[in-house]
């Protein structure tokens, strides 16, 4: 999902929080809001085709879930047929989702909120022990805060595979590599695709 979050924005909300700014948390939070895959896992344990599928139906249903499982809009906004995003809706009992389904706020501020607590853990060793605790205290407030400035919108399903592949790529080479032909392995692709796909992703 595709977040155009203000990093000033970021720097009075974190300063409210903890009463100091760190240009370098600043940046790192702004960075991860602004990730078009926040809140979408990649498993790089699973062959490619299989994380590639799961990963496209997670990002299909998630778009559902935001628009209150309304095809026509996730079929614009991804850029699919009507057709193909429906195919899915019927899988995931679009009716039961549109009576049961929290309001998209929830799904962006768990996202928020997400990403705040990954970028604090790495700032552990940095900020003092009470500005942290402090800083886990607020973190509800200050999804809610930094949804309220920021616009959160999917970018098209061919635009999304195409980060998922880059970041499934680089994540098999750590995981199995060094050696391509045992990444061409455990991934399911054979050797020449692997380096196709690597030669594009570079």
């Amino acid at each position: 999902m595709e977040k155009r979050v203000d990093p000033e924005v970021i720097g009075r909300v974190l300063r409210e929080a903890i009463g100091i700014t760190i240009p370098e948390l600043s940046e790192d939070l702004t960075s991860r809001l602004r990730d078009p895959l926040l809140g979408f896992d990649i498993h790089p344990e699973l062959p490619f085709k299989s994380a590639k599928r799961r990963f496209k139906e997670d990002y299909i249903r998630a778009a559902l879930q935001r628009r209150f499982g309304n095809i026509s809009e996730v079929a614009r906004l991804l850029k699919l047929s009507r057709r193909t995003v429906h195919r899915l809706a019927e899988q995931t009992e679009v009716r039961r989702m549109r009576e049961d389904m929290a309001p998209a706020r929830y799904f962006a501020e768990q996202d928020i909120g997400a990403a705040i607590g990954e970028t604090m853990r790495e700032y552990a060793d940095v900020l003092h022990p009470s500005r942290l605790e402090r800083l886990y205290e607020k973190v509800p407030q200050l999804s809610a805060e930094l949804l309220r400035d920021a616009e959160y919108e999917p970018i098209p399903l061919e635009d999304a595979l195409r980060e998922f592949e880059r970041r499934y790529l680089i994540a098999a080479v750590s995981r199995h590599g060094p050696v391509l032909k045992d990444v061409a392995r455990k991934t399911g692709l054979r050797y020449e695709t692997l380096l196709r796909k690597l030669r594009a992703v570079a």
